[in-house]
Order: structure tokens, then sequence, then C-alpha cells
């Protein structure tokens, strides 16, 4: 009788599950078809989001054919810009604590305008980014398939050219495939026909996240360190930041930007006006994207100026901002750089707007630093635009990715995979869920693509989610306060 009522128990959760997963539409429900649609529909001239609570943001406004970043007043309608307005909407936005700088002439495309723009009336994309999103997201996962692989997997990888780098991670332990340099000569395959004019070469800097005991050693060693310190990279700055997210980067500093030279010296004169760079990366791999991020900026400075602008202030050298050529995008992000240094330097030289740091709310992984503050002695902040998911949406994305790795297991006759699927991988959504993981996803990798929102409306509710961001987890409220 006791097996009886527990199989009608385990029935009815499984009833439950699935009623929870159909009772709202999801991202990760999303077809490449209709992903597709919604990632080209209104990208020909870039799409701008009204600021409006994130409850009742349903809305799309279309700006002019430039895709010119325009301020629009609340409830007003969008018309034609006059070539007033134009010139009017490179004034800096005075709550931004960062020097903004002309539109170098170098780039004058929608395709070199920040990620992302924040003002009163709302909140804009690149449409580049927009656009090149999901095609990041695969390389993001790509990272982890080929850091668990033993084999040789090439130099092609789709319409992209793979170049990998090594590290070292927890201190002795090597990581031949830290990350890698993807190139592709033209990224017209990835844009819609009315941005395809201004297409060009793209360079996307890969770091996978922790994968094995040794990189969470490398996580676990929290303690500040100095930046001018020599044994670590030519950081030259001052302030301190995540030791073991600093050792590990040193150890693949310098061949990361060989491979970065390299291609930069085989491009033309045209090529190298037009080249987009992204830095990316989840987790662990978000931590390195921060930091390789800042070092690319002082690393172009030197031996590409030509790929910058000049800043306001002489001293301190080519700027990102302006010309808007890196962008970074970190998912799932520790915090690395102590607030000083953070926005001291790296936020004025990249510019914040053109970084953007995805967490899903209640993910411990971005919070860690607060009730380790009274351990290292380090006030460790974010970079860029905070843009939040929900925590609920994570979730449902999660279990409904469980259960069609079930569904698949069961299919091809893997009934081994399907039980541990559906119980002890099911178990680990609770923990993994808010970190872009869905726990299997059918044989997993440790990140799940489909579960970060790419699409422009969900991204602007998230930064608006972000924008209202406490900064203090509600189970990192309950901590006691002599461990906070």
């Amino acid at each position: 009788m006791k097996a009886f009522k527990y199989k009608d128990m385990g029935f009815g959760f499984v009833f439950f599950a699935f009623g929870l997963i159909f009772s709202q539409p999801s991202s990760a429900r999303l077809s490449e078809h209709d992903r597709s649609n919604t990632l080209h529909h209104g990208l020909n001239s870039g799409q701008s989001f009204e600021k409006r609570s994130p409850a009742s943001l349903d809305s799309l406004k279309d700006l002019d054919e430039d895709f010119e970043w325009i301020d629009v007043p609340k409830q007003t309608s969008i018309q034609q810009p006059s070539a007033a307005d134009v010139q009017e909407s490179s004034i800096p936005d005075p709550q931004d604590d960062f020097v903004w700088v002309e539109k170098s002439e170098l780039c004058s495309s929608s395709r070199f305008e920040p990620m992302v723009k924040e003002t009163d009336s709302g909140v804009s994309f690149n449409p580049h980014f927009i656009a090149l999103a999901p095609a990041v997201l695969d390389l993001v996962d790509l990272s982890y398939i080929r850091s668990k692989s033993h084999r040789d997997d090439g130099e092609a990888y789709k319409s992209w050219n793979i170049k990998t780098f090594r590290a070292i991670r927890g201190l002795v332990f090597q990581d031949p495939k830290a990350g890698f340099v993807a190139y592709t000569e033209s990224d017209r395959d990835f844009l819609p026909p009315s941005l395809q004019s201004q297409a060009g070469p793209v360079m996307v800097v890969v770091f996978h996240g922790s994968i094995n005991n040794a990189d969470w050693f490398t996580n676990y060693e929290a303690l500040p360190a100095d930046l001018s310190d020599a044994q670590y990279t030519d950081f030259n700055l001052e302030g301190k930041v995540h030791r073991g997210f600093l050792r590990k980067y040193s150890t693949a500093s310098q061949e990361l930007m060989n491979l970065i030279d390299n291609r930069l010296e085989t491009l033309s004169t045209e090529q190298r006006k037009q080249i987009k760079i992204y830095v990316t990366g989840h987790s662990q791999g978000a931590a390195l994207a921060q930091l390789a991020t800042a070092h690319l900026i002082q690393h172009l400075s030197s031996r590409h100026p030509d790929l910058l602008s000049d800043s306001l202030a002489e001293r301190e050298g080519k700027t990102n901002v302006g010309v808007n050529r890196v962008n970074g995008w970190f998912l799932g992000a520790p915090a690395v750089f102590d607030r000083v240094v953070g926005k001291s330097f790296v936020e004025k030289r990249v510019g914040r707007n053109n970084m953007i740091r995805q967490n899903v709310r209640g993910d411990l992984v971005p919070n860690l630093s607060k009730p380790l503050r009274k351990f290292t002695g380090a006030d460790y902040g974010g970079l860029g635009v905070l843009l939040y998911q929900k925590g609920l949406e994570a979730f449902k994305d999660a279990v409904y990715l469980n259960f069609q790795g079930v569904l698949q297991n069961l299919y091809e006759g893997e009934l081994t995979y399907a039980f541990k699927q559906l119980t002890w991988d099911f178990l680990k959504l609770l923990g993994s869920a808010p970190h872009f993981v869905s726990a299997t996803e059918y044989r997993g990798h440790g990140f799940t693509p489909v579960m970060v929102h790419s699409e422009p409306q969900k991204m602007a509710q998230g930064v608006y989610e972000g924008q209202s961001h406490s900064g203090v987890p509600w189970y990192i409220r309950w901590i006691p306060g002599f461990l906070r």
C-alpha cells in the first residue's frame, strides 16, 4: 500500500511540474523560428523601449533609419529627428559618472553605438549586438564543450575560426582549453537585411566557467591582490581584485593578446575600421572576461591605437568610449574589481554602457562578495549595466529542459540517464537554475544558452529590474551581521 501511495505522489508531482511549466510562456520554449523573428523584427532601425514598470513593458518604439540615439519624452510620438536633434543626442547624460565623448569619426554607423543606452525615457540596445547575441551564447556553450573534451576540436566551428589559449588553474593545474578567440570575416549572415550593409569582421573572446575542483580552488582564493604587482600581468593600475581570478587570467593573458595581435595584423585598413570585439564568459568565465576587457583596452591603446579614440584627458591615453569597439557581456558574473578601480578606470576607459552584467535574481555567485567582505577586506563590485532576470522564470525554464532531457533519453533508450535526470538532477535545479544552468540540458555542459534572455524586450525589462536592485539578496540579509 505504501508503494502505491508513493507512486501516486510521484505522478502527482510530475503533473504539477508540467502544469507549472506550461502555465506561462518562457524563453526556453521559444522555437528557433520564433526567436529569429523576434531578433529580426524591428531591427531595421533599432529599438527603444519606453521606461515603464516591468509588468507593463510590452511595446516597442522604432527610431530613425540611421539608428541615432535620441532622448524621447514619455508619451510623445517619435518623429524623424532633425539635424539639431541628432547633435543634441551626443550630450552626456547627467546621471552618468564617467566621461562621454563624441562618436569617433572612424565609426559612424549604428554598428559602433554603445551596447545599451539608458535615459530617462527608456532603454535602447545596439541592434548589431541583439542580432549577434544568439551566436555569442552558442560560443559560450562551446567553451564548456571544448574544455571537457580531450580531443582536438580543430580550428573551425560553423562560420567561426577558433584559436585556443591556455591557463593555469588552482596554482599548478593545466587548463589546456581555458578559452578561445573566435573570428569571422563578416557577420553578415547573423544580421537582418537592413543591417547587412554595415557588416564587418567580428572577434569574440570566450572563457569557460568552472568544470572541476581546480577551478573551484581558483574561485575560493578570494583574498585581494594588488593590480600593480608585476607577478600577475602588465595592468599597471592602482587597486585590488580577486586574487584567484587574477592569478588564472595572468597565466593566459600573454597568449591571448598574441592571438588577438596576430589576427589584427592580418586585417586590411578597412577591416580594422569595421572590426567589433566581444569579450564574454559564464560564471568564472565571466570573471576572467571582466579582467580581459580591462586589459584589452590597455593593450589596444599601446599596440593598436587606431582602433580606439582619444580620451579627453591626455594622460589616460586611448579609450574605448566613443568608438565603442570593445563590448563585454558577463553572464552569471562574480564581482572581481574593487569598486575604486572598477569605477575610476575600467568603466571610464571601456565605457559603462559597453558592458552588460546579466544575472538571475537569487543567484548566489554574483553576491558572494558581500558575505565574504568581512574575511577578505575587499569591497568587490560589478562592472557595467546590471541586467536582472527573474528567478522564477529561470527555474521554470530549467524544469522544462529537465523533462525534455528525460523524454529524449527515454526515446534513445538511455534509461540510466533518464532516471538520473528525473531524480538527482531535478534536485540540483534548486541551486543551478538561477545560474543559467538547467542541471541536465540532455547530457548538459554546465551552461544553458536558451536560459539567457537575449530578446530586446526582456533585456530592457531586466535593466529596469537591475536599476531597482537593492544590492543585498534576502538570503544574504539572513546571515548574521557579524558575518556580513
